[in-house]
């Protein structure tokens, strides 16, 4: 058998050879925007419930951590170092004569967005918990809720911890 390439054959072998040239280089691209736009902040972590409260708040902060940990030099922390160093950034809400609605609201977004309580500690009249958010077997995000009787306040930090390293730092602190 014999084959005669031809003009119009070579033309053909060359737009295919470019076209699976470009495609190499788009799938790629493509897979990039689609994962970026994918792991853009969701509404699972405590952002989303910040903002749709901050402003029902009498106080209420977002920091990144390096700023706030250059203010964190007690000496009674230093247990918690390990946590200040891996912390990405902190929010903080307070409110005052706050509503059981807003607590209602905090603990439906706590169980809609899958964060499981770490501790939960009463004391009183004053409830403390704290949250996790926990991906791939890493603490990303610890919540902080404290009700006294008339205040509120709302804590999360921005994290990347094993249960190890909680652990440590919770031994630390128990000794003391």
């Amino acid at each position: 058998m014999i084959f005669y390439v031809t003009k119009i054959s070579v033309i053909r072998l060359t737009y295919i050879t470019q076209t699976l040239s470009l495609m190499k280089k788009i799938i790629p691209f493509i897979a990039i925007v689609f994962l970026l736009s994918s792991c853009k902040t969701s509404e699972s972590s405590f952002t989303h419930f910040y903002k749709n409260h901050k402003d029902e708040s009498v106080f209420s902060m977002k920091i990144p951590a390096f700023i706030a940990n250059m203010f964190i030099k007690n000496e009674d922390l230093k247990e918690l170092k390990p946590l200040f160093r891996k912390a990405k950034s902190y929010r903080i809400m307070v409110f005052e004569n706050h509503s059981q609605e807003l607590q209602d609201n905090f603990q439906q977004f706590i169980k809609k967005h899958h964060y499981k309580p770490l501790m939960l500690v009463k004391d009183h009249k004053d409830k403390v918990g704290i949250y996790v958010l926990e991906r791939k077997n890493r603490i990303r995000e610890l919540v902080m809720n404290v009700k006294g009787d008339d205040d509120l306040v709302m804590m999360s930090v921005k994290t990347n911890l094993t249960y190890d390293e909680i652990s440590k730092i919770a031994n630390s602190i128990s000794r003391q």
